[in-house]
């Protein structure tokens, strides 16, 4: 993106023409002319995206989600691993979070959420260690919620895939579970970087079994996966299809590819930052291309999606829930902002033991706002960006106010590409479907109707 002033940028289509995104208003413009006569454009000029801001629902009596860490020790060895094998740099807890553990936290946590809580997320290490204790957890809240007249909670599951059996896959589909397996690619990319702690077998091999072996499939199934260097080094441009047809061979719903951020993941290096662009500049045109079918819309991955909505709507979200709408609790008995902060001791909001003192450190905690941070506030993509994590800062950078570089490289090459695409869905004749589609999508993914029926106007 070429910087023009504060608000205003500009990508380049050709000798004279240019695409204008105002960063903060998030209209786009096409400009005909050289770059330095450019002027801020009148009301009367054509907008392709214009919207009204949306307000979020806030209920400070309702927790938006908790994520359990219900096993700290995982079945995996993978190289890329933040969580040390789940144990996230404290010593090994060898038990398992058992039902009653869980119960006595959903009882308590009623007395700070009278309204309940809204998700559930099981987390490790590997969750599927403790499924016994996840199943009898499920079903007690999903019984107890209904009698107290709290809304319905959802259920989710983020796991390797390597231990789900059939018993877990018949639950799931009955609780209409949404399970997030990682995985990476196809067999060779994905076992270069996960493999089993005590075993050599295809970690890829046992997973693409589990998924194919169980019967119709109900819940929803992402895939989270995590790309490293050697992936970034090797991708040439157009190669997306053949990426993704691993998942789509698996009937993943979606997946959502990450950059492993670690020490190897050198942007001096050319050869890494281009791949990484070239990566998310086809994936986002493989989105727009889903996104203007009839069929195969749902495959859109989240973080691009919230982009595209984010930017069409001028919503911002310049913070994350985390530590105020949302916790993350371990078998410790503490409770921390998400799993970003649990390796740092210090981070811990409180205790089960103490709930008074947890309601009051909750209420007290200060957000971290994106729009803090010098780096975004200087970015094109400040209002919309959807990639930064106070946590993942914390974690990758020492400090919630940082800005990840791998992060902002990933997320400014999707916001240029999607700037890009948005022109040429307002020059097509499947802006209709483009804007239903994305509608279905945003009723799917979020808790509140990010786009209502004359929520979008794209000319």
């Amino acid at each position: 993106m070429i910087k023009i002033n504060n608000d205003f940028f500009a990508v380049q289509c050709d000798l004279n023409k240019y695409i204008i995104f105002n960063s903060d208003t998030h209209k786009i413009f096409v400009y005909n002319g050289q770059l330095d006569s450019f002027s801020a454009p009148s009301k009367a000029n054509s907008e392709i995206c214009k919207s009204d801001q949306v307000t979020e629902l806030k209920c400070k009596d309702q927790l938006i989600g908790l994520t359990l860490c219900v096993s700290e020790r995982c079945n995996l060895a993978c190289k890329y691993c933040y969580a040390n094998g789940g144990a996230y740099d404290h010593s090994a807890i060898e038990q398992d979070m058992n039902a009653e553990d869980m119960k006595k936290v959903f009882h308590e946590l009623l007395l700070v959420y009278p309204k309940g809580i809204m998700n559930y997320t099981f987390f490790g290490g590997e969750p599927m260690l403790a499924f016994s204790a996840i199943k009898e957890f499920s079903e007690y809240v999903a019984e107890k919620s209904e009698k107290l007249g709290l809304d319905k909670p959802h259920f989710s599951i983020v796991t390797n895939g390597t231990l789900i059996t059939k018993e877990a896959w018949d639950f799931f589909n009955k609780m209409d579970f949404s399970v997030s397996i990682s995985l990476d690619g196809n067999k060779s990319e994905n076992d270069t970087m996960r493999v089993f702690a005590h075993s050599d077998k295809s970690v890829y091999d046992v997973i693409a079994r589990n998924l194919t072996s169980y019967g119709e499939r109900s819940f929803f199934l992402v895939a989270e996966a995590t790309l490293g260097v050697a992936f970034f080094k090797k991708y040439t441009s157009g190669k997306i299809r053949d990426y993704l047809k691993t998942f789509d061979d698996l009937g993943f719903d979606a997946v959502s590819p990450f950059v492993a951020e670690s020490a190897e993941c050198d942007l001096n290096d050319p050869e890494i930052v281009n791949g990484i662009k070239m990566f998310y500049s086809d994936l986002v045109d493989y989105s727009f291309e889903i996104l203007l079918s009839d069929d195969r819309w749902s495959k859109t991955p989240t973080y691009i999606l919230s982009a595209i909505i984010n930017i069409i709507k001028k919503k911002s979200k310049r913070t994350c829930t985390a530590g105020k709408e949302s916790l993350f609790y371990t078998k410790k008995g503490k409770f921390y902002p998400c799993q970003m902060y649990y390796s740092g001791t210090d981070q811990s909001l409180g205790c089960i033991s103490d709930i008074e003192a947890l309601k009051k450190t909750v209420s007290e905690k200060k957000r971290c706002y994106r729009s803090d941070i010098r780096e975004c506030q200087e970015c094109f993509a400040r209002n919309f960006c959807t990639l930064w994590c106070p946590g993942g800062s914390y974690l990758f950078c020492g400090d919630e106010m940082a800005v990840a570089p791998i992060r902002c490289l990933v997320q400014k090459a999707i916001g240029k590409r999607i700037i890009e695409q948005l022109v040429k869905v307002y020059n097509s004749d499947k802006n209709k479907i483009f804007v239903s589609n994305l509608r279905q999508l945003s009723q799917r993914y979020s808790w509140n109707r990010l786009i209502e029926d004359k929520g979008v106007n794209i000319k």
